[in-house]
């Protein structure tokens, strides 16, 4: 598990998918779908997109970068998907969390 972890969060802003953290471990997509989701609670897709906006949610609070760049340096390809995902997780478009959190500051 240790092994998965490491792999995910150095990969993250790549564009990873299931088959490739499978062949990287060699076991079947099915194979390590399932044990992820035994281990973790989680499914893969889930746990990779929960550490993508982590990882965007910090960049918002302690850079400039826009919107899009922040969101394609976390694995999103679409600025706009990353921006539904972001309001999904954490009730906030990312351009209202950053103005909240610089107006705290």
């Amino acid at each position: 598990m240790k092994d998965i972890v490491q792999y995910i969060e150095k990969q993250f802003s790549e564009n990873i998918t299931l088959t490739d953290i499978a062949n990287h471990f060699a076991v079947s997509e099915e194979y390590f779908s399932r044990y992820f989701k035994k281990s973790f609670n989680i499914t893969f897709s889930n746990y990779l997109l929960s550490i993508r906006l982590n990882a965007a949610k910090e960049m918002l609070r302690d850079t400039d970068l826009t919107i899009t760049e922040i969101a394609f340096r976390n694995g999103f390809t679409d600025p706009n998907y990353f921006t539904t995902c972001f309001k999904k997780m954490f009730h906030s478009a990312p351009r209202n969390y950053r103005k909240m959190i610089r107006a705290k500051i």
